[in-house]
C-alpha cells in the first residue's frame, strides 16, 4: 500500500499541506461548487471498493480539495497555476478523499 500523501508540491519548489479525509462540511462543500460529482459520492458509498470509474473534473479537483481542507488559502485559479500536476498523485488524493479512513485529524498551530 502507498504511503498516504499529506502535502503537494509548488512549481517554485515550496510544498503545501492537504488533508484527506475530509470533513463532511468540505465534502458538501465541493459537491455544491461543482469540484465533486455524482460520481465521487458513488465511489464513496462502496468507501472505494472495487474500481470505480473515476470522473476526469474529480480527479483534476481532489488535489484542490484537499488543499482547501487543510486551510490553505489560494483562490482554485492561484493553486491550478502553482501546484505541479501529477495525474497519478491527483489519483490517490481522490482515493483518500472518498474512502475515508477515519475522523480527520488536523495539526495543531504554533
Amino acid at each position: 500500500m502507498s504511503e498516504k500523501i499529506t502535502d503537494l508540491k509548488l512549481l517554485n519548489g515550496e510544498s503545501v499541506k492537504i488533508q484527506t479525509p475530509i470533513s463532511l462540511y468540505d465534502w458538501k462543500k465541493a459537491k455544491k461548487e461543482g469540484l465533486l460529482t455524482q460520481n465521487a459520492f458513488a465511489s464513496a458509498m462502496k468507501n472505494g471498493g472495487g474500481n470505480p470509474n473515476i470522473n476526469d473534473k474529480d480527479l483534476e479537483n481532489a488535489p484542490f480539495v484537499a488543499y482547501r481542507a487543510a486551510g490553505g488559502s489560494m483562490s482554485k485559479d492561484e493553486f491550478e497555476k502553482a501546484v505541479v500536476f501529477d495525474l497519478q498523485i491527483a489519483g490517490r488524493i481522490y482515493q483518500q478523499i472518498v474512502q475515508g479512513n477515519g475522523q480527520p485529524k488536523k495539526e495543531k498551530s504554533n
